[in-house]
């Protein structure tokens, strides 16, 4: 039973926490603020890394301002790119953040989304 209270509170008090900042995100422990992280030229602050994975594609991203990477990537905060350069395809708007509590023990993080690409 004390398993099921503590899942219990945990769940209300991430319906407790809203993040609705791409920049910015408040918890009782403090506030993450990663908008010196960004770059406001209309680039990616980093730009065609390589997953360890490989795969064939790079990917970009800027935080908090959106940027553009061609061919097809304009206005996002995260852009997948064949190793080519021939293809780009968002995958996350700056306006769709979404911030993550982490759980217990677990570190906040945020999620953009582009349709139904993560």
């Amino acid at each position: 039973m004390y398993w099921l209270t503590i899942a219990t509170s945990f769940a209300i008090l991430s319906l407790l926490i809203i993040a609705d900042d791409p920049c910015r995100y408040q918890t009782d422990k403090g506030v993450i603020d990663i908008s010196s992280l960004a770059r406001t030229d209309d680039k990616a602050k980093y730009p065609d890394k390589l997953p360890a994975s490989g795969g064939g594609y790079k990917y970009s991203y800027n935080p908090c301002k959106p940027f553009t990477e061609l061919p097809s990537c304009q206005g996002v905060a995260a852009c997948q790119v064949s190793t080519d350069g021939k293809y780009s395809f968002s995958i996350g708007k700056q306006e769709t953040a979404k911030w993550n509590p982490g759980g217990i023990g677990g570190s906040p993080t945020v999620t953009y989304t582009d349709g139904p690409k993560t």
